[in-house]
């Protein structure tokens, strides 16, 4: 809906034709009855010079198998919605190349990560992660009770894994931290 909105050219390709019908009705977006693994189908939207093939269907193995015919039909981008853990779990196989998938996306992971956010982190001004979730970066306010602005870094007894990037104080002065700088309220 939103790419048609913003002027995009898309092609919806679904098995079910009530719902291109009616979807044709109300976007302007043009419809093929078909499955995403019709590899003739993907040859000939080939012609239309596509950008990108999204394969969104409710199974991961039938998207990694469309991007798959995708990108060996010459598709220059291909995305896969998947669910499954194991597909991001790359310690052993790399299952972007295997699959010839340029992007993964899991938007049951990326809500429930932002729930996560709201609830577990709530005193951050701001949140980012990074390196598919695994280094996450927040901003807090030292609150005015803090007892331990005496304390030098060094000596503070962060959580494993803490590191601090960054201070900022008065909204003017930025510190680099090292060992001998403290944090003030």
């Amino acid at each position: 809906y939103i790419m048609s909105k913003k002027n995009y050219d898309v092609t919806l390709v679904d098995t079910d034709s009530s719902r291109l019908e009616y979807i044709s009705r109300k976007m302007d977006i043009a419809t093929r009855n078909s499955t995403g693994t019709d590899w003739q189908l993907l040859e000939e939207l080939l012609e239309i010079g596509p950008s990108l093939l999204i394969a969104l269907t409710n199974s991961d193995e039938t998207n990694l198998v469309i991007c798959s015919l995708a990108k060996n039909l010459g598709y220059t981008q291909t995305m896969a919605r998947l669910r499954g853990e194991q597909y991001f779990n790359q310690s052993r196989l790399d299952f972007n190349k295997l699959f010839y998938a340029d992007h993964f996306i899991a938007p049951e992971a990326l809500v429930a990560h932002d729930i996560f956010n709201c609830m577990a982190l709530e005193e951050s001004l701001h949140v980012k992660s990074f390196a598919n979730g695994s280094v996450c970066m927040r901003t807090i306010r030292i609150p005015s009770g803090w007892d331990k602005g005496h304390v030098k870094l060094s000596n503070l007894d962060l959580p494993e894994g803490v590191m601090l990037g960054l201070i900022k104080r008065n909204d003017k002065d930025v510190i680099f931290p090292h060992g001998t700088d403290s944090i003030i309220a």
